[in-house]
């Protein structure tokens, strides 16, 4: 709507609720439009904050409401309040093609620092018209995903996190549990509590504990005695005062002395959700006994497999650990 007004698509929602006035000044009320259109209404204040201008002779674009200089509004950054004469001069107001900026106005609204900015930038004598871009991406292009980034407050760094996941080193399947993980999506006692699919949030091995996934993966004795007993062969996880996040991100972020940890870590998380499973499923003897070193055989033969793409060498067969009822029914 904003950057393809010329569209099929946008002239018609235009005309339809608009009047031909811009889809920013709707004129039909609220009582019988589509889902789309209300849909745009409803957004249009978020992704306002994304939307910015490139300025070329600047008479498309609002001196002080709109965001072209520095992803500010000039507005907001006045020594004193602005007049309301001025606040709907366009960039090219302030303009002249023989003497530049008109230093002697803006000096008296704006800082020193933003004068300099501004300083910088000359406008086209010929007429070229600003273009929109959309200022919360890097590119200056739209994407689903920075305006959703844009609308739910979330660090710049939060995407990289998530695609982080798909680069780890571990088969699909394990891939895919961590992802739902790290969204909070694994069903969990408290997760199908929520969801009216059980009647207790409890854990099933911890009477009087909330089984959630930070309880399940890192607080319940049974995890905390796995993670120990890997600690002991020299299995360590990092970070374990950090939150369950933070602890879960450095750990799979390759901030541990083994480059290798990373793939450990989340087998070691996938095989506590099998063990937990087995057990609420009344089949405990898919449990081994000495769960460290049916881990640690893991390790290897998962490792060893991921190294089949770069490798011609065929990996050793690692025999299959005695498997027998580990975890005992709480008194």
């Amino acid at each position: 709507m904003r950057t393809e007004p010329a569209t099929m698509c946008a002239r018609i929602l235009t005309e339809k609720y608009c009047h031909r006035r811009g889809w920013e000044n709707p004129t039909r009320k609220t009582t019988s439009i589509s889902n789309a259109w209300r849909g745009i209404q409803e957004t249009t204040p978020f992704t306002d904050k994304g939307m910015g201008f490139t300025v070329g002779d600047g008479r498309h674009t609002n001196f002080w409401n709109h965001v072209w200089l520095d992803k500010v509004i000039l507005r907001e950054h006045g020594r004193c309040p602005i007049p309301e004469e001025h606040l709907n001069w366009r960039v090219c107001d302030y303009w002249s093609i023989t003497h530049g900026w008109d230093w002697a106005t803006l000096s008296t609204f704006l800082p020193v620092d933003i004068l300099h900015r501004l300083a910088s930038i000359d406008l086209t004598e010929e007429e070229v018209g600003d273009r929109i871009v959309w200022k919360a991406s890097k590119t200056g292009a739209f994407t689903l995903q920075s305006a959703i980034q844009l609308l739910q407050g979330v660090e710049s760094d939060t995407a990289v996190k998530w695609s982080a996941i798909w680069k780890l080193r571990i088969p699909n399947r394990i891939r895919f549990f961590v992802w739902l993980l790290y969204h909070g999506r694994l069903l969990t006692n408290a997760e199908r509590f929520r969801r009216s699919l059980s009647s207790t949030p409890q854990c099933d091995l911890c009477p009087g504990e909330v089984e959630d996934s930070q309880h399940l993966f890192r607080d319940c004795p049974h995890a905390q005695q796995i993670w120990s007993s890997l600690s002991e062969k020299g299995f360590c996880c990092v970070a374990n005062g950090a939150d369950f996040p933070n602890w879960l991100q450095l750990n799979l972020a390759g901030s541990h002395h083994d480059s290798k940890w990373p793939t450990k870590f989340a087998i070691s998380l996938w095989y506590l959700w099998k063990w937990r499973c087995s057990y609420c499923h009344n089949e405990p003897g898919k449990i081994p006994t000495d769960t460290t070193e049916f881990l640690i055989h893991k390790f290897q033969e998962i490792l060893q497999a991921l190294d089949m793409g770069k490798s011609s060498v065929r990996p050793t067969r690692v025999e299959p650990v005695e498997q027998s009822i580990a975890w005992e029914l709480p008194p």
